[in-house]
């Protein structure tokens, strides 16, 4: 079988992978342009060492981009995240076409953001979704869908690198193997329950922080990459969340779901017209600080989850 991947970054590579780990022949990995100065892709990198032809394309409906993938003669084409418009005429020249990853239980979460909004809703389930990509975004036959759970300790980082990522790659290996075989069954996607959604920036996840603390987990467990569930959160509470600055050491390792306490912490009573000291115990929620003891020249916010009584 011959294969050609058109893709970018860790996913991309690790469906090159098993593909050749299992003894396809990829044809040729089709990646964008790495910008100036940049940290090579990782799928172009992967390819590169490997022996595999590498394209780079700034527009896949180009006529070099179509004309550079139909010389590799390939029987199918795996689009492997994908964040670019790939055109029919791209698509097609493949023997048996294209199949798409996409992160979502399809039509749900159509757009570039489809990991985020499922935590950011309050989701318990999402999943991933093997189409064929068409003109409309998101919108094509669905080839293969596989469900995953969303814990309560989830962040979108855990969700996507524990199980998605790798659901994924060994969903394109089924479903490819599917197609090829003329196995596969295509159902259209039920428009009427379709959702669309834009990325999740700086605005969709600003935290109001006077929205139930909920709320508030699940904005900063949508938009962190970085933290997975045996990092911690500390336990849920029902209640507020307050925002704490402070110059200088914290007491206490800053980390999320740490215990910490403040003695003393100035609470601001505008009603009285004045300041008065009080004590502060909770665990981190979010915090914009390197792991451990901050230093005195070190100026960071710290939200907390506020004990009983605190």
């Amino acid at each position: 079988m011959r294969i050609a991947i058109i893709g970018q970054q860790a996913f991309g590579k690790a469906v090159l992978d098993a593909f050749l780990a299992r003894g396809d022949s990829v044809a040729g990995v089709f990646v964008a342009p790495d910008e100036p100065g940049s940290r090579p892709d990782a799928l172009r990198a992967a390819a590169e060492e490997k022996g595999v032809p590498v394209v780079a394309v700034e527009r896949y409906g180009a006529p070099e981009a179509i004309e550079a993938l139909r010389r590799l003669e390939a029987d199918i084409g795996i689009m492997a995240y994908v964040t670019a418009f790939v055109p029919q005429a791209f698509s097609r020249v493949p023997r048996h076409g294209t199949i798409q990853f996409h992160p979502s239980l399809l039509p749900l979460h159509r757009g570039p953001s489809s990991i985020n909004w499922p935590i950011m809703l309050g989701r318990s389930r999402t999943g991933l979704s093997i189409f064929r990509p068409v003109e409309g975004l998101d919108e094509g036959p669905i080839l293969l869908q596989k469900e995953v759970a969303i814990g309560p300790d989830d962040t979108v980082g855990s969700l996507y690198f524990d199980r998605i990522f790798p659901l994924g790659v060994t969903a394109l290996l089924e479903a490819t193997d599917l197609v090829v075989a003329g196995k596969a069954q295509e159902r259209h996607q039920d428009e009427s329950q379709a959702t669309y959604e834009g990325w999740v920036r700086a605005a969709e996840s600003r935290i109001n922080w006077a929205n139930h603390v909920e709320i508030t987990v699940r904005l900063a467990q949508a938009r962190r990459w970085d933290l997975r569930p045996d990092q911690g959160r500390g336990p849920r509470r029902s209640g507020r969340c307050e925002r704490h600055k402070r110059h200088g050491p914290w007491p206490g390792r800053l980390h999320r779901g740490a215990a910490l306490s403040l003695r003393g912490r100035q609470e601001n009573t505008r009603r009285r017209g004045r300041n008065r000291p009080r004590d502060v115990a909770g665990n981190v929620v979010e915090t914009s600080a390197p792991p451990g003891r901050v230093p005195s020249s070190f100026f960071r916010m710290v939200q907390l989850f506020m004990e009983p009584g605190g």
